[in-house]
C-alpha cells in the first residue's frame, strides 16, 4: 500500500496542516466567538485578546520590536496592494525591484508605475538571480528612494542577501521584503537587517489557514489609507482614524483565521526528513541529464523550494504524467513570477516546482527522486514497483 506524503505544492500552500489547527478554529466557532474590539463582554475581549496575541506572535517571527507596526489583511497581495498603493510614489521615485519578483509585487507596482510616471528598474544579479552585491555597492547611492526585494524565490528557492543589502541601504534607501515564501521556513531578522516594510502570508511555512496574511511597515504615518469603513473607534466622524491597527484594517477582521494563525505559530513541526536526505535530493536531480534544475547555486544554503524543466516534456505535461502514474502532486507553469522566468530563461513555459513540508519523511523523497527518474516517455514504471524499491533504498534514513 502506498503511504508515503506525495503532495510537494507547500509553496502554494501547506498541506497537512498541524492537527491542531482544526482544534483552534472549531473552539472559536463553537465556544468563544466575538468579533475584534467591538463591545465589552467576554466573548469579544477573549478574541480581541486572542487576535492581539496573534500579532505579537507575527512581531516576534519576524523579528521586529514594534508590534503595534504589524498590520492583518487578507493575504499577502493584499498587503502587498497596501503598501504599494499608498505610498507617497512621484514620476521621480527611483525604484528597484529584485529579477525574482512575484507578480504579487510587479502588478500593483506597474500599475501606480502607470498611473504616475515612475520606472522600475531591475537590480544587478548574477545569472541565477540573486543580487549582485558588489556591482550594486558601486552604483550612485542618489539612483535609489525604493528597492523591493523577494526573500526567497518561489521559483528557484534561492534566498537574497539581505543582510548585506539592508547594511549598504543603511537609512539612505528604503528596502522592503516580499516574505511570502521565507517567514516560518528560515530565519528573518527584519530589525537587524534594517527593512522598512514587509509582506507575509499565514498559510504556507507557517501553516496556517488561507485567508490570512499582513506586512510591516515601520513608518506607516507615510502612507494612505487604502481602505474606509467601520473600526469601531471613532465612530462619531466620517473620516478614518489615523491610529494603529484601525488605519489599515477596516471591518470585521478574519477573527478564526489569524486567531488560529497565532496559535499555530508556537507549534510548527519540526522536519521530518533529514537535511542530508534533501541534499541527495538536488544533487541526485542535478545529474540527470534530462533535468535543467533551477535552484541556489549552494545546496547547503537552498530554501525548500526549488524548479526544474525536463528535457522530453512540457513542465504542464510532466506534472499531469506524474500525477497520473505515480500520484505525485506538483506544480507546473509560471508561478505568477514571471519576471523570475524571463531572468532563469524559463519564459513563458515556466518550470516545474517542488516544495516541501515538514511531515516529508526522508523515505518521501527517495519516492519522490525515483518516480522523476522512472517517467520516461519509452518506459514507465508501475507507482506499486517504485514504491517497493525505494522502501529498500530508504532503509538507511531516519523518518
Amino acid at each position: 500500500m502506498r503511504n508515503n506524503n506525495t503532495y510537494f505544492d507547500n509553496a502554494s500552500t501547506s498541506f497537512p496542516k498541524p492537527e491542531i489547527l482544526t482544534q483552534i478554529m472549531a473552539d472559536f466557532t463553537t465556544i468563544f466567538g466575538g468579533t475584534y474590539g467591538r463591545s465589552a463582554y467576554s466573548k469579544v475581549q477573549t478574541s480581541t485578546a486572542l487576535y492581539e496575541a496573534a500579532r505579537t506572535r507575527i512581531a516576534y517571527v519576524m523579528n521586529v520590536e514594534e508590534e503595534e507596526k504589524v498590520f492583518f489583511t487578507m493575504n499577502a497581495t493584499m498587503g502587498a496592494n497596501t503598501l504599494i498603493q499608498t505610498y507617497p510614489f512621484t514620476k521621480d521615485t527611483k525604484v528597484w525591484v529584485s529579477p525574482l519578483e512575484h507578480n504579487a509585487i510587479m502588478r500593483p507596482l506597474y500599475e501606480m508605475s502607470n498611473r504616475i510616471g515612475f520606472k522600475i528598474q531591475v537590480l544587478p544579479h548574477e545569472q541565477g538571480g540573486k543580487i549582485h552585491l558588489e556591482a550594486l555597492t558601486k552604483m550612485d547611492k542618489s539612483e535609489f528612494d525604493l528597492i523591493i526585494v523577494n526573500h526567497v524565490s518561489n521559483v528557484s528557492g534561492l534566498i537574497q542577501p539581505v543582510a548585506e543589502l539592508g547594511k549598504w541601504c543603511d537609512k539612505d534607501i528604503e528596502l522592503w521584503l516580499d516574505c511570502t515564501q521565507s517567514l516560518g521556513s528560515i530565519q528573518c531578522n527584519l530589525d537587524d537587517w534594517g527593512v522598512d516594510a514587509a509582506i507575509f502570508t499565514g498559510h504556507k511555512a507557517l501553516m496556517g489557514p488561507t485567508g490570512t496574511g499582513g506586512f510591516f511597515v515601520r513608518n506607516p504615518d507615510k502612507h494612505t489609507h487604502f481602505m474606509y469603513g467601520g473600526t469601531g473607534t471613532n465612530s462619531h466622524s466620517y473620516s478614518m482614524p489615523n491610529t494603529y491597527p484601525e488605519k489599515f484594517e477596516v471591518g470585521t477582521p478574519n477573527m478564526v483565521g489569524v486567531i488560529a494563525l497565532g496559535e499555530i505559530i508556537g507549534h510548527r513541526p519540526k522536519n521530518k526528513y533529514s537535511r542530508k536526505a534533501y541534499k541527495e535530493l538536488i544533487n541526485r536531480l542535478n545529474s540527470n541529464p534530462k533535468i535543467t534544475m533551477y535552484s541556489d547555486p549552494s545546496p547547503d544554503s537552498q530554501s525548500t523550494v526549488f524548479s526544474f524543466t525536463h528535457s522530453e516534456y512540457t513542465p504542464s505535461e510532466f506534472a499531469e504524467a506524474i500525477y497520473e502514474n505515480y500520484y505525485i502532486e506538483l506544480r507546473s507553469g509560471m508561478h505568477c513570477s514571471p519576471l523570475a522566468h524571463k531572468t532563469l530563461g524559463t519564459y513563458p513555459q515556466g518550470s516545474i516546482r517542488i516544495s516541501l513540508s515538514p511531515y516529508h519523511t526522508s523515505k518521501d523523497l527517495v519516492y519522490l527522486a525515483e518516480c522523476i527518474e522512472a517517467l520516461d516517455k519509452e518506459h514507465l514504471q508501475k507507482a506499486d514497483e517504485v514504491l517497493n524499491y525505494t522502501t529498500q533504498l530508504s532503509d538507511g534514513y531516519e523518518s
